[in-house]
Protein backbone atom coordinates (compact mmCIF):
# COMPACT_ATOMS: atom_id res chain seq x y z
CA UNK A 1 0.00 0.00 0.00
CA UNK A 2 2.54 2.63 1.18
CA UNK A 3 4.06 1.56 -2.30
CA UNK A 4 1.08 1.91 -4.66
CA UNK A 5 1.04 5.64 -2.50
CA UNK A 6 3.94 6.67 -2.96
CA UNK A 7 3.92 6.31 -6.91
CA UNK A 8 0.45 8.05 -6.58
CA UNK A 9 1.85 11.12 -4.92
CA UNK A 10 5.52 11.14 -6.81
CA UNK A 11 3.79 11.09 -10.08
CA UNK A 12 1.52 13.97 -8.83
CA UNK A 13 4.43 16.26 -7.69
CA UNK A 14 6.02 14.98 -11.17
CA UNK A 15 2.92 16.14 -12.96
CA UNK A 16 2.68 19.66 -11.33
CA UNK A 17 6.93 19.97 -11.30
CA UNK A 18 7.42 19.24 -14.95
CA UNK A 19 4.35 21.19 -16.16
CA UNK A 20 5.58 24.43 -14.63
CA UNK A 21 9.07 23.89 -16.00
CA UNK A 22 8.04 22.95 -19.76
CA UNK A 23 5.74 25.81 -19.92
CA UNK A 24 8.75 28.12 -18.75
CA UNK A 25 11.45 26.74 -20.80
CA UNK A 26 8.98 27.07 -23.83
CA UNK A 27 7.36 23.84 -24.25
CA UNK A 28 3.90 23.89 -26.32
CA UNK A 29 1.22 21.74 -25.43
CA UNK A 30 0.78 18.64 -28.01
CA UNK A 31 -3.13 17.66 -27.59
CA UNK A 32 -3.85 14.74 -26.12
CA UNK A 33 -0.37 12.95 -26.87
CA UNK A 34 1.40 15.09 -24.51
CA UNK A 35 -1.57 15.02 -21.92
CA UNK A 36 -1.30 11.39 -21.43
CA UNK A 37 1.64 11.37 -19.94
CA UNK A 38 1.16 13.97 -17.12
CA UNK A 39 -2.23 12.40 -15.79
CA UNK A 40 -2.44 11.40 -12.34
CA UNK A 41 -4.88 8.76 -12.00
CA UNK A 42 -5.74 7.44 -8.30
CA UNK A 43 -8.12 5.03 -6.66
CA UNK A 44 -11.74 5.80 -5.79
CA UNK A 45 -10.73 9.05 -3.77
CA UNK A 46 -10.13 10.50 -7.40
CA UNK A 47 -11.60 8.58 -10.13
CA UNK A 48 -11.39 10.99 -12.93
CA UNK A 49 -7.72 11.95 -12.41
CA UNK A 50 -6.40 15.54 -13.40
CA UNK A 51 -3.57 16.39 -16.30
CA UNK A 52 -2.15 19.48 -16.68
CA UNK A 53 -1.58 21.16 -20.24
CA UNK A 54 0.71 24.22 -20.45
CA UNK A 55 1.98 26.36 -22.81
CA UNK A 56 4.95 28.64 -22.58
CA UNK A 57 3.03 31.92 -22.12
CA UNK A 58 5.87 33.54 -24.49
CA UNK A 59 4.87 31.93 -27.35
CA UNK A 60 1.57 31.54 -29.38
CA UNK A 61 -0.18 28.34 -28.34
CA UNK A 62 -1.11 25.85 -30.80
CA UNK A 63 -4.25 24.02 -29.19
CA UNK A 64 -7.43 25.73 -28.56
CA UNK A 65 -9.27 25.99 -25.54
CA UNK A 66 -12.14 23.99 -27.17
CA UNK A 67 -9.63 21.26 -27.79
CA UNK A 68 -8.40 20.60 -24.31
CA UNK A 69 -11.46 20.50 -22.83
CA UNK A 70 -11.99 16.83 -22.00
CA UNK A 71 -9.29 13.98 -22.46
CA UNK A 72 -10.45 10.39 -22.19
CA UNK A 73 -12.98 11.39 -18.97
CA UNK A 74 -10.19 13.10 -16.98
CA UNK A 75 -10.63 16.57 -15.61
CA UNK A 76 -8.44 18.82 -17.72
CA UNK A 77 -6.99 21.76 -16.94
CA UNK A 78 -5.67 23.79 -19.52
CA UNK A 79 -3.54 26.56 -18.11
CA UNK A 80 -1.92 29.37 -20.22
CA UNK A 81 -2.32 31.64 -17.22
CA UNK A 82 0.39 29.99 -15.15
CA UNK A 83 -1.58 29.56 -11.80
CA UNK A 84 -0.33 26.64 -10.24
CA UNK A 85 -3.22 26.31 -8.10
CA UNK A 86 -4.76 23.39 -10.79
CA UNK A 87 -2.26 21.26 -10.61
CA UNK A 88 -1.94 21.45 -6.64
CA UNK A 89 -5.46 20.25 -6.62
CA UNK A 90 -4.10 16.80 -7.57
CA UNK A 91 -1.75 16.58 -5.30
CA UNK A 92 -3.51 17.65 -2.08
CA UNK A 93 -6.51 15.20 -3.10
CA UNK A 94 -3.85 12.45 -3.28
CA UNK A 95 -1.90 13.50 0.17
CA UNK A 96 -5.51 13.81 2.16
CA UNK A 97 -5.39 10.07 1.12
CA UNK A 98 -1.88 9.30 2.80
CA UNK A 99 -3.04 11.44 5.93
CA UNK A 100 -6.49 9.02 5.84
CA UNK A 101 -4.55 6.27 5.82
CA UNK A 102 -2.07 7.38 8.62
CA UNK A 103 1.53 7.99 6.26
CA UNK A 104 1.90 11.09 7.77
CA UNK A 105 5.44 10.38 8.80
CA UNK A 106 5.78 8.59 5.33
CA UNK A 107 4.68 11.64 3.08
CA UNK A 108 5.86 14.80 4.77
CA UNK A 109 9.31 14.33 4.20
CA UNK A 110 8.38 13.47 -0.01
CA UNK A 111 6.27 16.82 0.18
CA UNK A 112 9.32 18.99 1.63
CA UNK A 113 11.96 17.31 -0.92
CA UNK A 114 10.16 18.56 -3.36
CA UNK A 115 9.01 21.71 -2.22
CA UNK A 116 12.70 22.33 -1.57
CA UNK A 117 13.53 21.50 -4.68
CA UNK A 118 10.73 23.49 -6.46
CA UNK A 119 12.35 26.89 -4.70
CA UNK A 120 15.88 25.95 -5.78
CA UNK A 121 14.57 25.49 -9.64
CA UNK A 122 12.73 29.00 -9.56
CA UNK A 123 15.60 31.07 -7.62
CA UNK A 124 17.63 29.55 -10.56
CA UNK A 125 15.93 30.66 -13.42
CA UNK A 126 14.70 34.21 -12.20
CA UNK A 127 17.75 35.45 -11.56
CA UNK A 128 19.06 36.92 -14.88
CA UNK A 129 15.99 36.17 -16.85
CA UNK A 130 15.02 38.59 -19.36
CA UNK A 131 11.68 37.44 -20.43
CA UNK A 132 9.08 39.15 -18.25
CA UNK A 133 5.86 36.37 -19.01
CA UNK A 134 9.07 33.54 -18.42
CA UNK A 135 9.60 35.51 -15.57
CA UNK A 136 6.25 34.95 -14.43
CA UNK A 137 6.35 31.49 -15.04
CA UNK A 138 9.32 30.95 -12.88
CA UNK A 139 7.55 32.87 -10.09
CA UNK A 140 4.80 29.93 -10.30
CA UNK A 141 7.49 27.11 -9.88
CA UNK A 142 8.26 29.01 -6.43
CA UNK A 143 4.95 29.37 -5.66
CA UNK A 144 4.46 25.55 -6.55
CA UNK A 145 7.19 24.95 -3.76
CA UNK A 146 5.86 27.11 -1.69
CA UNK A 147 2.32 25.17 -1.59
CA UNK A 148 3.91 21.94 -0.94
CA UNK A 149 5.88 22.79 1.27
CA UNK A 150 3.54 24.07 3.90
CA UNK A 151 1.39 21.10 3.01
CA UNK A 152 4.40 18.97 3.97
CA UNK A 153 4.78 20.74 7.38
CA UNK A 154 1.12 20.43 8.14
CA UNK A 155 -0.27 22.22 11.33
CA UNK A 156 -0.94 25.71 10.73
CA UNK A 157 1.13 25.58 7.72
CA UNK A 158 -1.60 23.99 5.46
CA UNK A 159 -4.07 26.90 6.51
CA UNK A 160 -0.92 29.25 5.13
CA UNK A 161 -1.20 27.02 2.14
CA UNK A 162 -5.19 27.23 1.09
CA UNK A 163 -4.48 31.35 1.94
CA UNK A 164 -1.59 31.05 -0.51
CA UNK A 165 -3.50 28.97 -3.27
CA UNK A 166 -6.31 32.10 -2.89
CA UNK A 167 -4.00 34.91 -3.00
CA UNK A 168 -1.45 34.18 -5.59
CA UNK A 169 -4.11 33.28 -7.66
CA UNK A 170 -5.50 37.04 -7.45
CA UNK A 171 -1.73 37.98 -7.55
CA UNK A 172 -0.82 36.00 -10.56
CA UNK A 173 -4.08 37.36 -12.49
CA UNK A 174 -3.71 40.88 -11.89
CA UNK A 175 0.01 40.46 -13.23
CA UNK A 176 -0.37 38.81 -15.84
CA UNK A 177 -3.03 40.96 -17.53
CA UNK A 178 -0.50 44.28 -16.86
CA UNK A 179 1.57 42.17 -18.72
CA UNK A 180 -0.60 41.46 -20.99
CA UNK A 181 -1.57 45.47 -21.70
CA UNK A 182 2.36 45.48 -22.04
CA UNK A 183 2.33 43.30 -25.03
CA UNK A 184 -0.56 44.63 -26.48
CA UNK A 185 0.90 47.82 -25.81
CA UNK A 186 4.87 47.45 -27.34
CA UNK A 187 3.95 43.44 -28.91
CA UNK A 188 6.78 41.99 -26.71
CA UNK A 189 7.92 41.02 -23.59
CA UNK A 190 11.51 40.95 -23.63
CA UNK A 191 12.70 43.38 -21.37
CA UNK A 192 15.57 44.98 -22.89
CA UNK A 193 12.77 46.04 -25.82
CA UNK A 194 9.66 47.30 -22.70
CA UNK A 195 12.17 49.64 -20.80
CA UNK A 196 10.76 52.79 -19.77
CA UNK A 197 6.84 51.96 -19.18
CA UNK A 198 6.43 55.00 -16.13
CA UNK A 199 6.16 57.06 -19.59
CA UNK A 200 4.58 55.06 -21.96
CA UNK A 201 1.93 52.96 -20.05
CA UNK A 202 2.33 54.82 -16.85
CA UNK A 203 -0.94 53.09 -15.22
CA UNK A 204 0.28 49.68 -16.25
CA UNK A 205 3.72 50.58 -15.17
CA UNK A 206 2.05 51.40 -11.20
CA UNK A 207 0.22 47.72 -11.26
CA UNK A 208 3.38 46.36 -12.08
CA UNK A 209 5.30 47.87 -9.11
CA UNK A 210 2.62 46.88 -6.91
CA UNK A 211 2.37 42.86 -8.26
CA UNK A 212 6.11 42.99 -7.22
CA UNK A 213 5.66 43.39 -3.93
CA UNK A 214 2.53 41.36 -3.91
CA UNK A 215 4.13 38.26 -5.15
CA UNK A 216 7.23 38.52 -3.99
CA UNK A 217 5.33 37.86 -0.65
CA UNK A 218 6.34 41.43 0.73
CA UNK A 219 3.64 43.42 3.29
CA UNK A 220 1.18 44.40 3.73
CA UNK A 221 -0.25 42.52 0.70
CA UNK A 222 -2.19 38.43 1.08
CA UNK A 223 0.94 36.24 0.01
CA UNK A 224 3.11 37.75 3.15
CA UNK A 225 0.31 36.33 5.73
CA UNK A 226 0.40 33.05 3.77
CA UNK A 227 4.32 32.32 3.45
CA UNK A 228 4.36 33.86 7.37
CA UNK A 229 2.18 30.96 8.40
CA UNK A 230 3.86 28.60 6.27
CA UNK A 231 7.28 29.84 7.96
CA UNK A 232 5.75 29.85 11.45
CA UNK A 233 5.03 26.02 10.97
CA UNK A 234 8.41 25.37 9.71
CA UNK A 235 10.03 26.50 13.04
CA UNK A 236 6.68 24.90 15.02
CA UNK A 237 7.11 21.86 14.20
CA UNK A 238 10.64 21.39 14.73
CA UNK A 239 12.27 22.32 11.13
CA UNK A 240 14.17 26.16 11.31
CA UNK A 241 16.71 24.98 8.73
CA UNK A 242 13.96 24.96 6.26
CA UNK A 243 12.50 28.36 7.12
CA UNK A 244 15.80 29.34 6.71
CA UNK A 245 16.56 27.82 3.31
CA UNK A 246 12.76 28.99 2.35
CA UNK A 247 14.11 32.60 3.38
CA UNK A 248 17.35 32.31 1.79
CA UNK A 249 15.41 31.08 -1.72
CA UNK A 250 12.95 33.67 -1.06
CA UNK A 251 15.12 36.42 -0.83
CA UNK A 252 17.42 35.97 -4.11
CA UNK A 253 13.81 34.87 -5.95
CA UNK A 254 12.79 38.55 -4.77
CA UNK A 255 15.69 40.09 -6.06
CA UNK A 256 15.49 38.21 -9.18
CA UNK A 257 12.19 39.67 -10.23
CA UNK A 258 12.47 43.28 -8.63
CA UNK A 259 15.47 43.87 -10.69
CA UNK A 260 13.24 43.19 -14.41
CA UNK A 261 10.30 44.98 -13.41
CA UNK A 262 11.86 48.59 -12.02
CA UNK A 263 14.11 47.77 -15.22
CA UNK A 264 11.01 48.08 -17.43
CA UNK A 265 9.46 50.45 -15.40
CA UNK A 266 12.11 53.16 -14.79
CA UNK A 267 14.71 51.72 -16.93
CA UNK A 268 15.45 54.01 -20.10
CA UNK A 269 13.96 52.93 -23.04
CA UNK A 270 15.57 51.83 -26.25
CA UNK A 271 17.31 54.90 -28.15
CA UNK A 272 16.52 53.07 -31.50
CA UNK A 273 13.64 50.47 -31.18
CA UNK A 274 13.81 47.77 -33.87
CA UNK A 275 11.44 48.34 -36.49
CA UNK A 276 7.88 47.86 -35.90
CA UNK A 277 8.37 46.80 -32.16
CA UNK A 278 9.34 50.28 -31.19
CA UNK A 279 5.71 51.83 -31.90
CA UNK A 280 4.35 51.68 -28.51
CA UNK A 281 0.03 52.12 -28.56
CA UNK A 282 -1.52 54.52 -25.63
CA UNK A 283 -3.03 52.91 -23.05
CA UNK A 284 -6.35 52.21 -22.92
CA UNK A 285 -7.87 52.75 -19.54
CA UNK A 286 -9.85 50.16 -19.73
CA UNK A 287 -7.87 47.23 -19.97
CA UNK A 288 -6.31 48.70 -16.63
CA UNK A 289 -9.41 48.33 -14.24
CA UNK A 290 -9.71 44.17 -14.24
CA UNK A 291 -5.93 44.50 -12.97
CA UNK A 292 -6.06 47.34 -10.64
CA UNK A 293 -9.68 45.53 -9.40
CA UNK A 294 -7.39 42.14 -8.25
CA UNK A 295 -4.40 44.35 -7.09
CA UNK A 296 -7.31 45.36 -4.45
CA UNK A 297 -8.42 42.39 -3.50
CA UNK A 298 -5.10 41.22 -2.96
CA UNK A 299 -4.24 43.89 -0.71
CA UNK A 300 -7.56 44.03 1.27
CA UNK A 301 -6.73 40.35 1.85
CA UNK A 302 -3.35 41.31 3.69
CA UNK A 303 -5.26 43.43 5.46
CA UNK A 304 -8.45 41.92 6.44
CA UNK A 305 -9.81 38.23 5.78
CA UNK A 306 -13.75 38.20 6.13
CA UNK A 307 -15.27 35.73 8.76
CA UNK A 308 -16.82 33.71 6.05
CA UNK A 309 -13.43 33.32 4.15
CA UNK A 310 -11.49 32.49 7.32
CA UNK A 311 -13.86 29.51 7.96
CA UNK A 312 -13.54 28.14 4.64
CA UNK A 313 -9.85 28.64 4.76
CA UNK A 314 -9.99 26.81 7.98
CA UNK A 315 -12.34 23.82 7.33
CA UNK A 316 -10.15 23.38 4.15
CA UNK A 317 -6.72 22.94 6.17
CA UNK A 318 -8.43 20.67 8.72
CA UNK A 319 -8.71 18.21 5.45
CA UNK A 320 -5.75 19.01 4.51
CA UNK A 321 -4.19 17.83 7.65
CA UNK A 322 -3.95 20.80 9.75
CA UNK A 323 -5.17 23.42 11.24
CA UNK A 324 -6.28 27.46 11.31
CA UNK A 325 -3.30 29.38 13.70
Amino acid sequence: MRIALAVALGLGLAACQSSEVSRSLGARCDKSAECDDRCLLTSDGYPGGFCTLVCDTSDDCPVSDSECADVEGGACFYTCSDDPSCAFLGVARVTSICFAAGLDAFVRPVLLGFGLVSLAIAAAFIVGQRDVRRLLAYSSVEHMGLLVLGLGLGGAGAYGVVLHALSNGLAKGFMFLAVGNVVLATGTSTASEIRGLRHTLPATAVILIVGLFAVTGSPPFALFISEYTILSAAFATGHPWIAAVTILFLIIIFVGIAAMILEIAFGAPDPEPPGERGKVTPERPWLVVAPATLAALVLLLGVYIPSPLASALASAAIVLGGHAP
